[in-house]
């Protein structure tokens, strides 16, 4: 239903945005990595959507498409324990950049 929603929204990326958000949220990873896909964003300005695109990718088994998103935003997000985990699990622990102090 709430891909029909962003599918019928092509002028308003807000609404997938939201859907894709929601998705993430959800853990609906078909969805959430479908909506995403579709949204045009730079991961340096919008480090959030860059990591929330990137864990929906990887949970749907786009590894690399996940890493490479995740490479340009990475140093850029507040690390959680949360955070860093996906970090890790994403690039592998040689890769993942350091938390900032």
């Amino acid at each position: 239903q709430a891909q029909g929603l962003a599918s019928a929204n092509p002028a308003r990326p807000e609404v997938r945005r939201l859907v894709a958000e929601s998705a993430y949220r959800a853990s609906e990873w078909l969805t959430a990595a479908h909506e995403y896909a579709q949204l045009e964003f730079k991961p340096e300005g919008e480090p959030l959507t860059c990591y929330y695109a990137s864990v929906s990718f990887f949970e749907v088994g786009k590894t690399a498409e996940a890493a490479n998103l995740l490479r340009r935003c990475q140093d850029l997000l507040l690390r959680t324990p949360g955070v860093a985990r996906n970090v890790e699990r994403i690039l592998g622990a040689r890769e993942a950049v350091p938390p900032r102090p």
